[in-house]
């Protein structure tokens, strides 16, 4: 008797199929497989077309794995390894998310504790509360970094990132 796909109705009970579990896993993995392939002549087709009409060198595939494998082995990428970047991703990221935690408890509990702190800060928070999550991501890229040097400004004490100051000088 035809039941739900992988299992039989024997009596009114569901019982699975012999091996359905194996199948669907061979079932899965080719589809998988399959996805990734048309991924990847999709993208060699539009490799080999941008670097035609184009002229511009757009890596296949095969290019990226290779250099993925390289720097996946040691090399170094911008003076240090893949691993260090990493690390010094994570490292800030994890600063970032901890310190952003201990802000918003210590805020979040003199909020609930005070009931005039909760209420002179209410008005802001629900302000911010209105702004997308996307829109801080310009915010928190454009502060300069007071340890980076900039050749061109008298200053040297602050540094504006260049296509900031470059919108400043034609406003």
């Amino acid at each position: 008797m035809p039941g739900i796909r992988g299992y039989s109705l024997e009596n009114g009970n569901m019982m699975p199929l012999p091996h359905s579990s194996f199948y669907g896993i061979v079932r899965n993995l080719a589809f998988i497989a399959v996805t990734i392939l048309l991924g990847g002549i999709l993208w060699q087709v539009v490799a080999v077309c941008v670097s035609a009409l184009r002229g511009v060198d757009f890596p296949t595939p095969i290019t990226t794995l290779r250099h993925l494998v390289r720097l996946l082995t040691g090399e170094e990428f911008i003076e240090h390894s893949l691993y260090r970047h990493i690390g010094d991703s994570l490292q800030r990221w994890f600063s970032g998310f901890s310190l952003a935690a201990f802000c918003g408890l210590a805020f979040g509990l003199s909020a609930g504790r005070e009931g005039a702190f909760r209420r002179i800060t209410l008005p802001l928070v629900h302000c911010l509360q209105l702004v997308p999550g996307l829109a801080w991501i310009p915010v928190a890229l454009l502060p300069p970094d007071p340890r980076q040097k900039c050749p061109n400004q008298p200053r040297q004490d602050r540094c504006i990132p260049a296509r900031t100051r470059k919108n400043q000088d034609h406003a």
